[in-house]
């Protein structure tokens, strides 16, 4: 659905941690009017420019969600995202998963938003989430955020804050 050309900066058995720089062009996933993808069997793919500054992305192995540490422009920390999507499985040319539309945004302090509750809660009353994944991932969620919330570190995300990108690295583009 969603393709976008990373760097690997590791990457082994327990987890895989990417790196998105600003400017990289990628193909996103919508919904036939241009909104969420609800429905996995209608959806089509649109050009979108990574911007505003970079991430790093983890997908730790057989996890429910995936983080990203987002950086400004300036290389400024600007929080955390969490992913919430079914376990990821390496291919040929990178990774799948599967979207699980809620997601979290997570400030440097520990503030946790949900985003996307409603279309989440859409997508499991259409069907298109089964509810067993539906209950895993409010449960995944509501563990990390109490974490976030209670500045237990994370261990996927501890050394990747004040990590840089060489100077070498140029953006990477989809084949």
């Amino acid at each position: 659905m969603t393709a976008i050309p990373m760097r690997v900066i590791t990457d082994s058995d327990q987890q895989s941690v990417l790196y998105l720089a600003d400017g990289t062009r990628f193909k996103a996933a919508r919904a036939q009017d241009g909104g969420p993808v609800l429905d996995l069997g209608n959806w089509v793919s649109v050009p979108r420019t990574w911007t505003g500054g970079s991430a790093i992305r983890i997908l730790p192995a057989g996890c429910w969600y995936s983080f990203d540490v987002e950086f400004d422009a300036d290389r400024r920390l600007v929080g955390y995202y969490v992913n919430f999507q079914t376990p990821v499985v390496r291919n040929a040319s990178g990774f799948d998963t599967v979207d699980l539309v809620l997601d979290q945004v997570v400030s440097p302090s520990g503030e946790v938003k949900l985003k996307d509750m409603e279309d989440f809660k859409a997508a499991v009353s259409a069907g298109y989430i089964r509810p067993d994944m539906a209950k895993r991932v409010e449960g995944e969620a509501e563990r990390l955020a109490n974490a976030f919330r209670s500045r237990v570190q994370v261990p996927e995300l501890a050394r990747w804050t004040g990590w840089n990108p060489p100077s070498s690295w140029r953006v990477p583009t989809l084949p």
